[in-house]
């Protein structure tokens, strides 16, 4: 197995660990669940296989005589196989919602919590532990193994009781982290003090590293909630408790030793030392695998199973059936029980010498690759792998929700703090939040805990949209490399103290279609010919309060906010892209993630409504830019003069030509008018152009600001006869200014010019849409310079030149129509 395959399932987690500690607080990276998970995921399978394949004699199945060094080829399809769910589970993590889980807060919850029952039925637990723990401990060993392996065989939910009191101090914990006016200082210790000293006794005891390591851990975090500043503590801690095995290793034997030299006469305190001594001297990494199986059962899963196994798992999911529920009956009820909890039937299937005379010898876990697979096979695991990332992310969102209840709290903290139970056992997970949700049921009462139970299920699974419309207090407009002006506006128009990055436009001048782009006769950018949806990875600068503000895109993790001007942009205006993606565009869209889709007009949030149903379009507003009038009254208007502007950097798409043809006939009606042409203009119409009297063209290299000076301020009339749009940001500006407007009835037009009142709309003989859906011709401006070379425009030319005489000849229906621009602009944009 190559050593490179191994450093890069160590690299590639803690590249992307980096990444996340540029985007949030080291302390909420500190007790993020995906991140311990990852932690002992590297122990569990890169470090494992790594250890083995160099040949250390590091697999507890040597007991059995199975062979201690799996087959290298399947080693190493084992450590691609668990690589590839630690991705299915950063992959769910990295897509879930947020993790602020507000709904959670907004349970009816009762807002006072029985003090009296909450101590009475901890102490009560605490006790029952202690009486399950005299129980079993003298129990004969029918087994290989401490007594307690012996005795959990067959004892059903009692062997599971001397561990119970550490799910219900967690309960406790929870309490404290967002209710600590419940208990008292000198209470406080208390309690910490007795579980610190019954976890010791159990550990030694039973030989166990798990109760003392939880406990301790769950204090810890605990501490780092309550006091931020003491994040390194709990690195301390979380790293300890994943490399701190051989620690735990002396905790565990020395018992065993002082037993055996009192047997023998000798010295406990010689015995003591001799433990320690080994445990030192050691190999350290040794002692810490032995504590992390996971590589070499994945490789004999590998190798042992066929095809079908491997597709559709071992027993079509009974053992999972089995071991959340059914495992809880004892032997005495249930004489003809089969022994399949605790990993012991995946154990038997995949080691059978591990089975002796129909009993396991053993309930060592296998992973969660294992356990996934061995019940539904290796895809559907996958899927449940992804599952289990959402639930990583709802916990840590819960973990950090001082308004959410102490049930949701304890959930989160035991799933934190059995981290180990998740990586090396799959299924022992559900196990622990099993009886945990008993053990809260009993301490907070039941209706908490169903509700508390159904509302993570919910937003683990959730896949409904949340209401839309609403935007979050704070956003990170997404960084666009092409940013226009009227994003740039959306920016400064935000709310202040919203947005997360207001030095965005300080930093930017608004983008222009360069000459270059306008005159090329390519058709489409490559970007557009290829089939590809525009999703984003959230940037490492935004906040982690912050909902990311996205032009056109989708955001891959994180809440967000995505802004149209048509529904097509996600897929870079590539109308079979859209066919293709539009299942997987709808599921983002409807996601919880999203929290606002704003549509640059009505039109576009009907194309988002045919395109992906009500309940997307439920989520979507209609936002028109910002754009405050700009002056008190429209321009004086003259009988005798008429000043007409084009503005558009793409000449022949946006009506260049046809302008050209009908302002010859204005001209030669109405001698006094005048034509500005503000575009790249293309060479061939270059003659055409010098010869027209009248008019001036001007190299579209203006910013906005020079335009609005230089012309918008000073013309009589904008004519915008396109062909291509979506929406003609040029049409608002112009009517901010009081100007009247022609242009053609194209997509969202009509909403900025109504017909005979503030304008006049002509029917384009050429266009890219029908309706709000896309024509032939959509986003391919080769297309269209095509159409127009062979589609007959005298009569478009003549409806334009008609309507620009018409508002030439009358200004008094020129000076009303400016005036109702200028109310519709108030209208919409009050301030």
């Amino acid at each position: 197995m190559s050593g490179l395959a191994v450093i890069l399932c160590v690299t590639i987690p803690l590249a992307l660990l980096a990444r996340e500690v540029q985007r949030q607080p080291l302390k909420r990276v500190t007790l993020s669940h995906f991140w311990y998970f990852t932690l002992i995921w590297m122990a569990a399978f890169p470090l494992r296989a790594w250890l083995i394949d160099s040949g250390w004699q590091v697999s507890q199945v040597i007991m059995t005589g199975a062979a201690t060094k799996p087959d290298s080829t399947f080693l190493a399809a084992a450590l691609a196989v668990a690589f590839t769910y630690w991705l299915a589970v950063y992959g769910g993590y990295r897509w879930a919602d947020d993790g602020s889980c507000d709904t959670l807060s907004a349970t009816d919850y009762p807002e006072e919590i029985d003090r009296a029952r909450l101590f009475a039925v901890g102490v009560g637990w605490l006790v029952v532990s202690l009486g399950a723990t005299l129980y079993l401990a003298p129990a004969p060993s029918d087994l290989d193994g401490s007594p307690y392996l012996s005795a959990r065989t067959g004892a059903g939910l009692i062997w599971m009781l001397p561990e119970q009191f550490v799910p219900a101090f967690i309960a406790f914990l929870g309490c404290i982290t967002v209710r600590p006016d419940l208990v008292g200082r000198r209470l406080l210790i208390f309690v910490l003090v007795l579980a610190t000293a019954v976890s010791l006794w159990l550990t030694m005891q039973f030989s166990t590293r798990r109760l003392l390591a939880a406990v301790l851990l769950g204090m810890v975090v605990v501490t780092v909630l309550r006091k931020g500043r003491l994040w390194p503590l709990g690195v301390a801690a979380i790293v300890g408790s994943v490399f701190g095995a051989g620690v735990f290793e002396l905790v565990r034997y020395i018992p065993a030793a002082i037993h055996n030299a009192a047997e023998r006469d000798e010295s406990a305190a010689m015995a003591v030392a001799t433990i320690i001594n080994t445990a030192l001297t050691e190999n350290l990494l040794l002692l810490l695998s032995t504590s992390y199986e996971g590589a070499e059962h994945v490789a004999r899963l590998l190798g042992k199973a066929g095809w079908r196994e491997l597709l559709t798992g071992i027993d079509y999911g009974m053992s999972w059936v089995f071991n959340l529920g059914l495992s809880f009956v004892p032997r005495a009820v249930w004489q003809s029980k089969p022994v399949v909890y605790g990993g012991l039937e995946q154990m038997a299937w995949l080691y059978p010498a591990y089975v002796r005379d129909g009993l396991p010898t053993t309930a060592i876990p296998t992973s969660f690759v294992v356990d996934f697979a061995f019940g539904f096979g290796l895809p559907l695991g996958l899927v449940l792998a992804f599952f289990l990332g959402r639930y990583f992310r709802v916990c840590e969102g819960v973990l950090w929700n001082r308004a959410a209840h102490p049930v949701a709290v304890g959930f989160s903290l035991v799933t934190f703090i059995f981290m180990f139970n998740t990586v090396r056992g799959g299924t022992a997970t559900g196990q622990t939040l099993v009886v945990f949700a008993v053990i809260t049921a009993s301490m907070y009462g039941i209706g908490p805990t169903v509700a508390t139970v159904r509302q993570l299920v919910a937003d683990t699974f959730r896949l409904r949209p949340r209401k839309g419309g609403a935007a979050p207090p704070r956003v990170f407009f997404y960084p666009h490399a092409y940013l226009r002006d009227r994003q740039l506006d959306t920016i400064r128009a935000w709310p202040a103290g919203g947005v997360a990055n207001p030095d965005l436009v300080d930093r930017r001048h608004g983008a222009q279609v360069s000459r270059d782009a306008a005159l090329t006769t390519r058709r489409r950018s490559w970007k557009q010919a290829l089939p590809l949806l525009n999703v984003k990875w959230r940037p490492m600068a935004a906040p982690r309060d912050a909902a990311v503000y996205v032009w056109g895109g989708l955001i891959l993790s994180g809440p967000y906010i995505v802004d149209l001007d048509n529904p097509y942009a996600l897929t870079g205006y590539n109308v079979f892209a859209m066919r293709l993606y539009r299942p997987l565009i709808r599921w983002f869209l409807q996601s919880s993630r999203c929290l606002s889709i704003r549509c640059l007009s009505r039109a576009c949030l009907d194309g988002v409504r045919d395109l992906y149903g009500e309940a997307v379009a439920a989520k979507a507003v209609v936002a028109y830019p910002f754009m405050p009038p700009k002056v008190q009254t429209p321009p004086p208007a003259s009988a005798d003069r008429c000043r007409f502007l084009f503005v558009a950097t793409q000449f022949e798409i946006k009506g260049g030509a046809a302008l050209l043809s009908a302002f010859r006939r204005v001209v030669a009606a109405f001698p006094g008018a005048t034509l500005d042409l503000v575009t790249h203009l293309p060479p061939e119409f270059g003659e055409a152009a010098r010869t027209c009297p009248g008019l001036t063209v001007h190299d579209a290299g203006f910013s906005r600001e020079q335009i609005a000076e230089r012309f918008l301020a000073h013309v009589d009339v904008l004519v915008h006869p396109t062909y291509f749009d979506s929406f003609g940001m040029v049409v608002l500006e112009a009517m901010a200014y009081g100007l009247p407007i022609i242009a053609t009835r194209l997509y969202a037009l009509p909403e900025m010019v109504e017909d005979g009142v503030s304008g006049i709309l002509i029917d384009p003989p050429v266009s890219i849409w029908e309706g709000t859906r896309p024509g032939p011709m959509f986003s391919d401006t080769g297309k269209v310079r095509a159409a127009l070379r062979t589609t007959d425009t005298r009569l478009f030319e003549t409806a334009l030149a008609n309507a620009m005489l018409a508002l030439a000849r009358d200004p008094v229906r020129r000076s009303s129509a400016g005036q109702a621009s200028l109310d519709r602009v108030r209208a919409w944009f009050r301030s």
